[in-house]
């Protein structure tokens, strides 16, 4: 829950037998206050007439998604405590537009953006992994090749003209594996649906869950 300052919250615990309403203090009347709250209810919707610190409150509540993990069914609410408070309007979306491809420039960035850190970690520790073989095994035929230099042994010279050309054949095999890693990490962050997110049209709020 993300309540803003002096709005009541409401929080449904699972196993509590009951709501709870926790206050601030509120040093001036501020009708218009708004907050975010997660119930395990999917009916706590409407009005709710209660009592805080001595006075009656009125407070309202609107649904506006919801999901279900190990613990239980959970769904998102708007809340305000007064009756003339106009909600925003918002939409779940797992849409995150161009950045996530342009965010992918970094293997794996864009994923991490998009919510899912294993996927990302998978990106980009694939395309440390290919990059640093490429290094090894071009650095290691570099080495054969060189003593290829230092010899006049024509048996000596076969044996390491076979290991510089076969390392270099898996150079290339790192080469294009790391490549092809990297662009379908990029189609990745562009197309894949990333975590569902709440967007309030029109302000700048944004909630992941």
């Amino acid at each position: 829950r993300a309540p803003c300052r002096g709005a009541p919250t409401l929080q449904n615990r699972p196993g509590s037998g009951g709501l709870t309403i926790q206050t601030t203090p509120i040093p001036q009347p501020q009708p218009f206050g708004l907050a975010i709250f997660f119930s395990d209810s999917s009916k706590l919707t409407g009005t709710i007439k209660t009592t805080a610190q001595g006075s009656p409150v009125s407070i309202r509540c609107v649904r506006e998604d919801g999901y279900t993990d190990g613990s239980g069914r959970w769904s998102l609410y708007q809340v305000a405590k007064s009756d003339r408070a106009i909600f925003e309007e918002c939409i779940t979306t797992e849409d995150y537009g161009a950045k996530g491809a342009v965010m992918s420039i970094i293997p794996g960035c864009g994923q991490f953006y998009k919510g899912d850190p294993l996927k990302g970690s998978l990106f980009m520790g694939g395309c440390v992994a290919g990059s640093l073989a490429a290094v090894f095994t071009e650095m290691q035929r570099q080495a054969y090749v060189s003593q290829i230099g230092q010899t006049h042994d024509i048996n000596v010279i076969r044996q390491l003209d076979a290991r510089q050309k076969n390392l270099g054949i898996a150079r290339n095999v790192c080469i294009g594996a790391t490549a092809a890693l990297y662009v379908w990490n990029i189609v990745d962050g562009a197309l894949a649906p990333g975590a569902k997110k709440i967007v309030f049209t029109g302000s700048s709020l944004r909630y992941n869950f």
